[in-house]
């Protein structure tokens, strides 16, 4: 005779309905694992994409955080005294330039 098993509720359930509860958990699990992969497809192809661009690009968030950059970013960044990469932050040589920059970026941005 097949034992019945407990769930939290503490209403007993068959083993067969045990068995369907877990193939459904695994099914959903198995969605969330290829969702997840497929974002991360997603990611690694805008960075190549990114990578790629011909000239130096930065990616910033509203607040003015670098989120990304490329390469050529870099080098260029590597190469300047006019602007640097402090804290995933830019900042300008000339302070009338930084003043205008973080005016532009906290405009409609509390």
């Amino acid at each position: 005779m097949a034992k019945s098993i407990s769930l939290n509720n503490g209403g007993p359930i068959s083993p067969t309905a045990s068995f369907e509860h877990l193939v459904d958990h695994l099914q959903r699990s198995a969605q969330i694992c290829q969702q997840l992969t497929k974002e991360q497809d997603q990611q690694a192809l805008q960075q190549q994409l990114f990578e790629q661009l011909p000239l130096p690009a930065l990616l910033l968030s509203a607040a003015g955080e670098v989120l990304q950059l490329n390469q050529q970013a870099r080098h260029a960044l590597e190469k300047t005294t006019a602007i640097n990469l402090y804290n995933n932050r830019l900042q300008l040589a000339e302070h009338h330039l930084q003043r205008q920059f973080n005016q532009g970026k906290d405009y409609g941005h509390p």
